[in-house]
C-alpha cells in the first residue's frame, strides 16, 4: 500500500490538480473539517448519554469522527460515476467527470490526512504513567523524612534540656542535617534522571507524530500539486508525446492496482472477525447507528443545504458533491485500530467496534447510494440548478 497508493494519488492529482484548482475545490477541505467535527460532536453525545465505561470513552467519541475517506470512496465514487443512473443526469464520464472523481478523492484523503492521525493520537492516549513514577518515588522521600525526624526531634530535645544545649542541639542537627541531605541527594537524581526520561518520551512522540502525519501518500499529495502547477514537467510527466511519458506511464501503472487490492485488505480485516473482547450492546448499537445513519443523514442535509444557500461555486463539477456526500457515509477507517493497537488502549474493543460496523455497512451504504443517485436523478445535487433558479426574477 505504500508503493500502489501513494503513485495513485501522484498519477490522479499530478496529472489534473493544480494550486489553483486545490483552491478552487475548497468545498471538498470545508466538507472534510465539517464531517469530522460533527462526529465527534455525535461521538460525545453518545459518552453523555449512554453512560460509556470509562476505558472505552475515548474509543467512543473517535469512531463516529474518523472515517474511511479514502479507500471505500476509491471504489464507491468511479463505480457510481460508472452508473447509467448518473450518466443520465450528464455526470460521469460522459458528463465530463472522468478520473477527476478519483482526483477529487485523492484531494479530500489529503485534507483529512491532516485532521484523522492527530486528533487519534491525541483522544487514544493513556493516561500518563510519569504521575505514576512519580508517586512511587515520593514513599521513599516521605520513609527517609520519617525516619530522620525522630533523631531531629530527639537531638534538639536533648540539646534544649543541656546546659548551654544550644549549640549541643546546633551540632546535632546538623549532623542529622546532613544524613539527610545525603538521603536527599539520590532522590534529587532520581528526579532529574525522571526528568530527562520524560523529555525523551515527549521527543519521541512527536516524531511518532510526525512521522503519523507525513505519510508516503500525504507526502505523494504535496508533491503532485506543485509537479502539476508546472505546465511543462506535468506535460512531460503525462502527456504521450512528454520526454519523461515513461516515468508517468510506470507512476500511472503502479497505482493502477490500488483500487482491486483495496477489496483484499477489506476482506482481510473481515476475515478476523469481532475478537473476543466485550462491548456493551448499547455501545455496539449506538456507534453503528451514529456512524452508519446519523452520520450520513447530516452529512446529507449539510451538502442540500449549502446548495440550496448558494454558498457552493455555481460552476462547481457535479461530481463533487457526489464525493462531499459519500464520505460522510462510509464505516470507521481501519486507523482507528492501528493507533488503538500503537497506544495499547482498548485496541480489541476497537477491533469489535469496526467488525460490526463494516458488516451493517453492507445494508446501509447500498441504501445511501441509491438516495444520492435519487438527489442526482431529481436535479437536487446540480450546483448549476440552484443558480439558475436563483437568478431567475421573482414573480
Amino acid at each position: 500500500m505504500n508503493v500502489f497508493l501513494p503513485a495513485l494519488l501522484l498519477s490522479k492529482l499530478g496529472s489534473s490538480v493544480d494550486a489553483r484548482q486545490a483552491v478552487a475545490l475548497w468545498p471538498l477541505a470545508a466538507n472534510m473539517v465539517a464531517c469530522h467535527l460533527v462526529g465527534l460532536l455525535l461521538g460525545g453525545a453518545q459518552v453523555a448519554l449512554l453512560g460509556v465505561p470509562q476505558e472505552l470513552r475515548a474509543q467512543t467519541v473517535v469512531i463516529p469522527a474518523l472515517g474511511n475517506v479514502g479507500n471505500l470512496p476509491l471504489v464507491l465514487v468511479p463505480a457510481l460515476l460508472a452508473s447509467p443512473g448518473m450518466q443520465a443526469a450528464g455526470v460521469g464520464p460522459n458528463g465530463g467527470a472522468g478520473d477527476l472523481g478519483v482526483a477529487y478523492v485523492m484531494f479530500g484523503f489529503f485534507v483529512a490526512s491532516f485532521i484523522q492521525f492527530p486528533v487519534g493520537w491525541l483522544m487514544l492516549q493513556r493516561p500518563e504513567a510519569e504521575p505514576a513514577a512519580l508517586a512511587g518515588s515520593s514513599p521513599s522521600l516521605a520513609s527517609a523524612t520519617l525516619a530522620a525526624g525522630p533523631s531531629v526531634m530527639a537531638a534538639g530535645a536533648v540539646g534544649a534540656a543541656l546546659p548551654g544545649g544550644g549549640s549541643t542541639g546546633t551540632a546535632a542537627s546538623t549532623a542529622v542535617g546532613g544524613s539527610v541531605a545525603a538521603v536527599a541527594t539520590p532522590l534529587q537524581q532520581q528526579q532529574q534522571q525522571l526528568q530527562q526520561q520524560q523529555q525523551q518520551q515527549q521527543q519521541q512522540r512527536l516524531r511518532a507524530l510526525a512521522k503519523g502525519i507525513f505519510t508516503p501518500p500525504v507526502i505523494a499529495c504535496l508533491l503532485a500539486v506543485p509537479v502539476a502547477s508546472v505546465p511543462e514537467l506535468r506535460d512531460e510527466l503525462f502527456r504521450p508525446a512528454g520526454s519523461l511519458a515513461f516515468l508517468g506511464d510506470v507512476i500511472d501503472r503502479l497505482g493502477a492496482p490500488m483500487i482491486p487490492c483495496l477489496f483484499l485488505v477489506l476482506g482481510a480485516n473481515l476475515a478476523e472477525g469481532p475478537g473476543n473482547a466485550q462491548v456493551p450492546m448499547r455501545v455496539l448499537v449506538a456507534s453503528c447507528f451514529s456512524k452508519l445513519v446519523l452520520h450520513p443523514l447530516a452529512g446529507a442535509a449539510l451538502v442540500l443545504l449549502s446548495l440550496r444557500a448558494g454558498l457552493l461555486p455555481a460552476d462547481m463539477d457535479p461530481a463533487i458533491p457526489l464525493v462531499m456526500m459519500i464520505v460522510w457515509a462510509t464505516p470507521t477507517a481501519v486507523l482507528v485500530h492501528a493507533l488503538a493497537t500503537m497506544m495499547q488502549n482498548g485496541a480489541d474493543q476497537v477491533a469489535s467496534l469496526l467488525f460490526y460496523q463494516y458488516i451493517a455497512s453492507l445494508v446501509t451504504l447500498p441504501v445511501f447510494m441509491g438516495l444520492v443517485l435519487q438527489l442526482y436523478t431529481t436535479g437536487q445535487l446540480a450546483p448549476a440548478a440552484y443558480a439558475a433558479a436563483a437568478a431567475l426574477p421573482a414573480a
